[in-house]
């Protein structure tokens, strides 16, 4: 039996295509319809998956917040809650190398990575287009 939202508009019926068939015709080719509480629980149960989703999403994007602070106040740059351009992070664990700062230019380089699973992870949950909304 599949369970459908309402009747189908066509059904296979003895090698024939039935146009506009009667719930009964339905039943015998094996559809059957929601009851209203079920399609409730249907409903109840995706609105309760997207506010998980939403907070899920939520939690990542303060966590990508903190990242780019962090990566921020360890570069001793100017705080940011995004970076529009990678070249940023790059540079500046560029320059801890150039500068000798290896402890420095590993601490940037691990909130780097994290960074990009971050928005990795954001992209999963939220879309292609999740960083606009960070």
């Amino acid at each position: 039996m599949t369970k459908v939202r309402e009747w189908p508009k066509s059904i296979q019926v003895d090698g024939g295509v039935t146009v506009n068939p009667s719930p009964e015709q339905c039943r015998r080719s094996g559809f059957e319809v929601y009851t209203p509480e079920e399609l409730a629980d249907i409903d109840r149960s995706a609105s309760e998956a997207e506010m998980d989703r939403v907070s899920v999403v939520d939690a990542l994007r303060g966590k990508y917040r903190l990242a780019a602070r962090a990566f921020c106040g360890t570069a001793e740059i100017g705080e940011v809650d995004k970076f529009e351009d990678a070249e940023i992070i790059s540079g500046e664990i560029e320059k801890a190398n150039l500068a000798g700062n290896s402890e420095k230019a590993l601490r940037l380089t691990q909130l780097a990575l994290s960074l990009q699973n971050l928005i990795t992870e954001l992209r999963r949950k939220d879309g292609d287009d999740a960083w606009d909304r960070i």
